[in-house]
């Protein structure tokens, strides 16, 4: 089998096994937690701001929206529900007042580690029966995914935590 073939054989395993990792967000279309209603888009935002996966001066909207490749009003609707119910804050900022910089409150804060939990919880469970090498080698390739992903998607890379 050539180089080629085998890279087109492993994109092909990547798109239909990965997607898998992330199903836990087609549960989240709007669902009770212990912090009040959110949805999915809502809790991507969050997820987003707590983790830090964008510069801070990507912290608006717009960069939000590039972030997850949609239109900015897909996010600007998701940000305006989470102002509403208290998860974020909006200022705008000293040094360009167009921009609009995006702050998670304590109760963004809560809700956010609340439903990472629900979902990691049990992948968690499942890493700790790797031995420690299977352990780094994931790691290490997860860590390779995630490069990946960012130079396909134009994404700046932040560093791992």
């Amino acid at each position: 089998m050539s180089d080629s073939s085998k890279a087109s054989a492993l994109a092909t395993r990547m798109v239909h096994t990965l997607p898998g990792w992330g199903l836990w967000a087609n549960d989240l279309r709007d669902f009770e937690t212990p912090y009040g209603r959110v949805g999915f888009r809502q809790a991507s935002v969050l997820w987003v701001l707590v983790n830090e996966v964008v510069p801070e001066s990507h912290r608006t909207p717009t960069g939000i929206a590039r972030r997850f490749g949609v239109q900015n009003s897909a996010i600007t609707r998701a940000v305006e529900k989470l102002i509403v119910g208290g998860y974020l804050t909006r200022t705008i900022s000293d040094r360009d007042r167009r921009l609009h910089l995006l702050e998670v409150t304590e109760r963004g804060r809560n809700v956010s580690n609340w439903i990472l939990h629900l979902y990691t919880a049990p992948l968690q469970e499942e890493l700790e029966t790797l031995n420690p090498e299977e352990m780094e080698s994931l790691a290490t390739h997860v860590e390779l995914l995630y490069v990946m992903i960012s130079r396909i998607r134009n994404i700046p890379m932040m560093e791992a935590q």
